[in-house]
């Protein structure tokens, strides 16, 4: 089967290594201050990320489903109600159908504005050119605060060892609470070349999950070059690697270290 990028992603990170330790320009007093301030700036994103309005939200969920779970309630409680109901007007049925047999997501068939009506327990649907869910957080709210927005989404056939995928190649999505932006997922881009080894030819995607928000970026410049990013940052500190990496030929499955020419 082929292999994916996360595979050269570990013989990237390896030449990385074997290059530094290589390196004598660097004291070990300095490489003791790069380790030590990297590791202050991860956790100052960890409490951070503790203190977000995602963290928050999120742990209420956690707290109502562990509640529910002591008290063994039934399958009338309001988070059942939620997804029971929503069943209704979105045929999941049909959608686990096209997941197994087509291997496929049709976002059109599913597009709608859903909002949960409060007063009487259902969901209204509107129409629209996007999927958004409206809905309250806790049980007792007297309105929505929450909104779920997937507002595009796009995919492509690919073959591989002679099966079809329909792989999402771009897509756009994000949670709000009362305006403020909890988590998103911006797939901006992903190109496949399946007569690749590595078979990506460029990924481009960002995750945002209050405060914290990660970049990754991969582009296969040439069948040599092999450009990578990736950062996580909570707006005041950063934390992240650039790599640029050649290899002396087309990259194969039997590719060792020995193959790579230059890495920075």
């Amino acid at each position: 089967m082929k292999r994916t990028i996360l595979i050269l992603g570990l013989f990237v990170f390896g030449a990385v290594f074997f290059q530094s330790c290589k390196d004598d320009s660097l004291t070990a007093e300095e490489a003791k201050a790069g380790i030590d301030n990297a590791d202050k700036e991860l956790k100052s994103l960890v409490m951070s990320f503790e203190d977000g309005d995602a963290y928050a939200t999120f742990k209420k969920f956690t707290d109502y489903s562990k509640r529910k779970i002591a008290k063994e309630t039934n399958n009338e409680e309001w988070m059942d109600t939620l997804l029971d109901k929503l069943e209704e007007v979105i045929d999941f049925d049909q959608m686990q159908s096209e997941f197994e047999n087509e291997n496929r997501f049709y976002f059109d068939r599913y597009l709608g504005i859903y909002t949960w009506d409060i007063e009487n327990k259902k969901w209204n649907k509107e129409s629209s050119d996007h999927i958004e869910l409206i809905f309250p957080s806790e049980e007792n709210l007297d309105s929505n605060d929450i909104k779920f927005t997937f507002s595009s989404y796009s995919d492509e056939n690919i073959i591989l060892e002679g099966e079809s995928y329909w792989a999402p190649v771009s897509l756009h999505a994000k949670i709000e609470q009362n305006g403020t932006l909890l988590a998103s997922i911006d797939l901006n881009n992903i190109d496949f070349d399946t007569d690749l080894f590595y078979l990506y030819k460029q990924i481009d995607i960002s995750l945002f999950v209050n405060p914290i928000k990660i970049n990754y970026f991969y582009d296969n410049r040439s069948p040599v070059n092999f450009y990578t990013s990736f950062d996580i940052s909570d707006g005041v500190n950063t934390v992240g690697t650039v790599i640029d990496l050649y290899t002396l030929h087309e990259l194969s499955e039997d590719f060792t270290e020995q193959d790579f020419k230059d890495v920075s």
